[in-house]
């Protein structure tokens, strides 16, 4: 929460500063009236100048919204190739690397998209791919450039629901960057462009997912628990289910799906929802599509969470590769 005071102080400070607005308070401090702007972001698109005002869940002078980016460590990419920081096109700010067109391109990157070549600034975006007024998961979320703002801006739609979409985006505004999160109205996009959306169906195995406060990752179509981030290396991307959602996947792993430890490295193969040890993969082709997991799932095997049978249900038939036996 002090955060987000401090960050909304700032934000004022800087409104007040570009707009050259005459701030009076009648008796408020200006902590209060970072209080009345606390649920506000201004979004930055391109390379300068603010852009459309939308209500947000979080906002941050570093990268404390866009898990798993923190635009440094994006090169590398064609997303870094066309809009990182190269001559022409500064995103350096006392805050880090900001730029609402690299993050964006790096989801599209990440989501599987090919290079399609340099678009622009985010205000020509909407010349190069299909787009309408129709949000959907993994579309960008459009606005045109300004007066102020020549450059838009765009952001990453990562859940609809209704008539709102929640939007992540880097931000560009000098003299500070920042990222920011939330809900806001469809309405209030200029246009949602759809050059790689995500498919509707559910997440991709290897994929992290998370549901009312929980974080998984997708191993054989179900959720399996993960218990610290530290295993894979700190946080990653990860997709926020709708109940929707999270009801179409598996309760438990498929039946013949690896799942390896990333603590441990040991593997195992899942029947009737239990996972069975494997001693070897070269007899089973080497555990092809074999998922990293956090093994608090298997230790704990029966809790809910961990979405693992501590044996196999009822009418389960496993053969031992060594002699062919039926169980």
């Amino acid at each position: 929460m002090k955060r987000l005071i401090s960050s909304s102080v700032e934000v004022l400070e800087e409104l007040v500063r570009f707009h050259g607005w005459r701030l009076v308070l009648k008796g408020r401090s200006l902590l209060a009236a970072a209080f009345l702007i606390s649920s506000l972001v201004v979004g930055v698109g391109g390379t300068s100048g603010p852009a459309s005002a939308s209500s947000t869940d979080c906002l941050s002078y570093a990268y404390g919204c866009t898990p798993g980016y923190t635009a440094s460590n994006t090169q590398g990419t064609w997303a870094w190739s066309h809009y990182g920081n190269i001559p022409g096109n500064d995103i350096s700010t006392p805050t880090g690397l900001h730029n609402c067109t690299l993050y964006a391109a790096w989801r599209l990157e990440q989501a599987g998209m090919s290079d399609p070549g340099n678009w622009g600034t985010a205000a020509t975006w909407i010349n190069h791919t299909s787009w309408n007024h129709n949000p959907t998961v993994g579309s960008i979320a459009w606005y045109a450039g300004t007066g102020s703002n020549p450059a838009g801006h765009v952001a990453y739609v990562e859940q609809v629901s209704g008539s709102s979409v929640f939007i992540r985006a880097d931000n560009y505004w000098a003299p500070h960057g920042y990222t920011d999160a939330g809900w806001v109205s469809a309405s209030s996009v200029g246009a949602f462009l759809h050059p790689h959306d995500v498919p509707s169906g559910p997440p991709p195995n290897g994929s992290f997912v998370s549901y009312q406060g929980n974080v998984y990752v997708i191993a054989g179509g179900a959720p399996l628990y993960v218990h610290s981030w530290d295993v894979f290396g700190g946080p990653q991307q990860t997709e926020a289910l709708s109940d929707g959602q999270w009801a179409s996947l598996n309760s438990v792993p498929a039946d013949g799906s690896f799942i390896r430890e990333a603590q441990s490295g040991r593997i195992y193969r899942l029947a009737g929802g239990s996972p069975m040890y494997i001693s070897s993969c070269i007899p089973l082709s080497g555990c092809p599509g074999d998922v990293t997991i956090d093994e608090w799932a298997v230790d704990n095997a029966g809790n809910p969470l961990s979405h693992l049978r501590q044996v196999p249900s009822d009418g389960t038939f496993i053969s031992d590769l060594d002699d062919g036996r039926v169980f």
